[in-house]
Formats: C-alpha cells, sequence, structure tokens
C-alpha cells in the first residue's frame, strides 16, 4: 500500500512557503485557500503555474479578482505571522497527498496542490475555476506524465 504520507517536493514546498505572506499582504488573520491560490498564481516558473499558465489563467487578473473577493483585513494584523490554515486549506493539502499517492508519485508537488484547490469547495479554487481551470483537466495532463 503506498504510503499516506509522502513528503513535499521543492515546488510544493516553495508553494507552502507563500499563503502566510499573502495573508499576511492582506491582513488577514488565517491562511484559507484564496492565499493558496495567490501563492499558485505567484509562482508561475513552477508546473503548477505553467499549468495555469496553458488553461489561459491570467494570473494578474486571477490575482485581482481574489483580492476584490477577499479585501484587506484591519491595519495591525499584518505584524502576526502565526496564522492558522483553515480547515478547507488542510482539506487542500489532504487532497493533494491523496492525489499523488493515486498517481505513484514519490512526493506531493504544487501540481497537486494544484488538484485539490480545485477540488476544494473554497474561494481559492472557485476564482481559478471561474478562469477555466479544472482540477480534470489538471488530472488529464498529469496521468499521461507519469505513463513513460
Amino acid at each position: 500500500m503506498a504510503n499516506p504520507n509522502l513528503p513535499l517536493d521543492a515546488s510544493a514546498r516553495a508553494v507552502l512557503e507563500r499563503p502566510r505572506e499573502e495573508s499576511a499582504r492582506l491582513r488577514h488573520e488565517y491562511v484559507g485557500t484564496e492565499h493558496l491560490a495567490l501563492a499558485l498564481l505567484r509562482l508561475t516558473p513552477l508546473s503548477s503555474g505553467q499549468l495555469l499558465k496553458d488553461s489561459g489563467v491570467d494570473a494578474a487578473a486571477a490575482r485581482a479578482a481574489i483580492e476584490s473577493a477577499v479585501p484587506a483585513g484591519e491595519a495591525g494584523v499584518e505584524s502576526d505571522t502565526s496564522r492558522p490554515f483553515t480547515t478547507r486549506t488542510g482539506q487542500v493539502l489532504a487532497l493533494a497527498q491523496q492525489h499523488a499517492t493515486a498517481l505513484g508519485d514519490t512526493a506531493v508537488g504544487a501540481e497537486h496542490l494544484l488538484v485539490g484547490l480545485l477540488q476544494e469547495p473554497g474561494i481559492g479554487g472557485q476564482m481559478l475555476a471561474q478562469q477555466g481551470v479544472s482540477a480534470d483537466a489538471v488530472l488529464r495532463f498529469l496521468s499521461p506524465r507519469r505513463a513513460h
């Protein structure tokens, strides 16, 4: 049986370093799926960013839509860096683990985080879906890569 707790690869670690920064920038007290989506959009050189670009997602437009949907919080919140992940963000991480395992990968990558984000009904995935990207499309892209 596959390991249910796969390690994070460099791309996933790079993505997961950024949501707290996005949350701090927006002066939010939590790290939600919107912050994870903003992090994925910021890191376009990664495979997840390329998937978004290949899907026709305009990163600047997507970022603007997300920021419009979740306006900045109160002044004074920005100094706190110990923001907890929301339940939905935790679910995205669990879904990413499941997809990496199902695909036979040895680590969770940014692309798995993207799939999990698109399957979780939080605002981050909703906003990316409105830009025309779907979990099914990402999975179709990932599956043939593993067939070689």
